[in-house]
């Protein structure tokens, strides 16, 4: 892989490198945004299509002329507009290469000492257990990068304990494993099949949590049915699947490549540069053929993959 940088690289551009070249180069960074940074900024003097890329997006950025931040004992530079200019478009490219991840099998997770659960006869003192294992499993499964996985209603990691005290029963270690197996979860979530997997079986626990909160307000104690009820009702409030990524078409097929990345690329550089769009499909070819080696991609492709994302 060529390491220096490009000729026919912008001053801003060729700063970036001077300035990121060691994060990159870092051996916590992931491997394949390593890859990315090198290919886009040291692509081979004789790539047409590269160096008119960069022509065509310098004429799009804006001068310098405003300094944000002044230079410090850590970063013996000023910040300008510019700069961060720069930045938002050279990492929009970079970054966006992790939703072109391969599938990544998930770990195997050691087993937690077996605890079997005492058997309760009262129907409340049965489900009470029930919910706190679902609300558990719910946390574990649900993924990054969706509104769930922040949402006050999983915060919340004494509603466990709640139900424990307040129904007096011993709760039995999660076997991450098994909640995996059941699930059908394969990959870790940083690859594109392994959040989708993640990804819907949070809505199918989410959906059994909810009526295992709405019974046990109705059958537990008084003292619980408020926040029972409104555990039910917060968690219901929040988007399925469907609704919360209808707008992300790289997100309903299981595949992923190229388009994926140029989908979300192409999103994150919206606003980026004087006008709104920085780069044209042209130069999204370029950077396709540069970043991925598919050299038999066409601008046609390239085209259609835009258009889904409109």
């Amino acid at each position: 892989m060529n390491t220096t940088p490009s000729p026919y690289l912008p001053s801003w551009a060729l700063c970036y490198f001077e300035r990121f070249r060691d994060r990159f180069d870092d051996p916590e960074e992931m491997p394949h945004r390593r890859a990315a940074f090198y290919r886009l900024l040291c692509a081979e003097k004789n790539n047409r299509g590269m160096r008119k890329m960069w022509e065509h997006v310098d004429r799009r950025m804006p001068q310098a002329t405003r300094v944000y931040l002044e230079p410090s004992e850590s970063r013996p530079y000023p910040v300008t507009n510019l700069d961060l200019e720069a930045e938002a478009f050279i990492g929009a490219l970079i970054y966006s290469t992790d939703d072109a991840l391969e599938d990544e099998p998930r770990p195997v997770y050691p087993l937690s000492p077996d605890a079997a659960d005492a058997r309760l006869r009262d129907p409340a003192q049965r489900l009470a257990p029930k919910l706190a294992r679902l609300f558990r499993e719910l946390r574990i499964v649900t993924p990054p990068r969706c509104a769930a996985r922040s949402a006050p209603a999983l915060q919340v990691i004494s509603t466990v304990d709640r139900l424990v005290i307040g129904y007096r029963f011993d709760l039995a270690p999660d076997d991450v494993n098994e909640i995996y197996r059941r699930h059908g979860i394969e990959f870790t979530s940083d690859s594109k099949r392994g959040w989708l997997q993640r990804r819907r079986a949070s809505d199918a626990v989410r959906c059994r949590v909810i009526e295992a909160a709405r019974r046990l307000a109705e059958i537990g104690r008084p003292q619980d049915a408020g926040w029972l009820a409104a555990l039910a009702d917060d968690l219901l409030r929040l988007p399925d699947y469907r609704t919360e990524h209808a707008h992300q078409p790289e997100l309903r097929s299981n595949k992923c490549g190229w388009p994926d990345w140029l989908r979300v690329a192409h999103r994150d550089l919206h606003g980026v540069g004087e006008q709104e769009n920085c780069l044209r499909i042209v130069d999204w070819a370029a950077l396709v053929r540069v970043l991925f080696d598919d050299v038999d991609v066409s601008e046609v492709r390239i085209g259609q993959v835009l258009q889904e994302s409109a």
